[in-house]
């Protein structure tokens, strides 16, 4: 597993219910870096840790020895990765951030609140990975997120809640995130490779999107059909005959409307489901088996397709 670098903290940010002082003599937090899994490793936490120390004082909370128990309790999760035993590297990663957690409403320096809190970013999306390679893709989607609320641009989070969102089939939110990826340079995910993955989850979130529509459709005109006793077996086969002989959709609900004395909206509805079934021959054409129908060019992509599509040009 490899770890892309993670963007430097801004100072000042912390958890809620921690307090923090500047020190003008005290150095600031390094960045993450590319360690793997690690994200920090034994040697630069440590060193940072040192450079944070912080003299014992009635006000001052010194997080030296939290930050240092928590990077150790991390590497022993880093070698059950190795091993494969994910299930314990989680709970090795979780009891990390549980030491961490022990600041908790004590006065401390910024700048060992930002070592604590990058370190917790990297412990929460190791946790993601385990997660994902235990297929466990709803948890998996909880750690990066909560990656994420600490470190926005973390490519690592992004790219594996992607993952995880495609799994449960979420597309749409699969693709923002690789579109968000994308945007931060890939994080280290080849480019090409990147570009083809937001294009196969844009055709998969339309193909989603498209069978909903059939759901949807479908109940609209048995809610018609039943309303105006349209289930006698011929309302169907006439209007069928007037979506092929009318020029547009629009001008056989008007005849159907009038017809069957509806509203136009709900002759919309009765309309498209025979119409689509015309389309995708599920119902027989009114001229014989070989005849072909094809429906009127419209628009179908809505706002949200829109928006998706010009971001896939724009960004891949």
């Amino acid at each position: 597993l490899t770890s892309a670098p993670m963007a430097a903290i801004e100072v000042g940010k912390v958890a809620a219910s921690a307090t923090v002082l500047e020190a003008a003599d005290v150095a600031a937090a390094p960045a993450n870096d590319a360690a793997g899994m690690d994200g920090y490793t034994g040697d630069n936490c440590k060193a940072s840790s040192e450079k944070t120390r912080v003299m014992p004082t009635p006000d001052v909370f010194d997080c030296t020895p939290l930050i240092d128990e928590a990077v150790a309790i991390k590497n022993e999760g880093n070698e059950h990765v190795k091993n494969k035993q994910y299930a314990e590297a989680a709970e090795k990663y979780k009891k990390s951030i549980a030491v961490i957690h022990r600041s908790r409403g004590k006065q401390v320096l910024v700048q060992q609140q930002s070592v604590m809190e990058a370190l917790k970013a990297v412990l929460y999306c190791n946790i993601g990975q385990c997660m994902l390679s235990q297929q466990l893709y709803r948890r998996a989607i909880e750690s990066c997120t909560e990656c994420l609320k600490i470190d926005e641009s973390n490519g690592k989070a992004l790219w594996r809640r992607s993952m995880a969102r495609e799994h449960v089939k979420e597309y749409r939110e699969a693709l923002e995130d690789a579109l968000k990826l994308k945007k931060l340079g890939g994080g280290g995910i080849d480019q090409q490779e990147l570009k083809r993955r937001c294009e196969s989850l844009l055709q998969r979130h339309m193909n989603a999107k498209g069978h909903d529509d059939l759901v949807r459709m479908k109940e609209c005109f048995q809610i018609v059909s039943n309303k105006y006793g349209l289930n006698d077996g011929e309302a169907a086969p006439k209007t069928v005959g007037w979506i092929v002989e009318d020029e547009s959709l629009a001008a056989t609900s008007e005849r159907v409307a009038q017809h069957w004395k509806m509203d136009i909206s709900e002759a919309d509805q009765f309309v498209a489901w025979l119409a689509k079934g015309l389309e995708m021959k599920v119902i027989p054409h009114p001229h014989g088996t070989d005849a072909v129908w094809t429906p009127p060019t419209q628009k179908t992509s809505n706002a949200t397709e829109d928006i998706l599509e010009a971001s896939l040009k724009d960004w891949c």
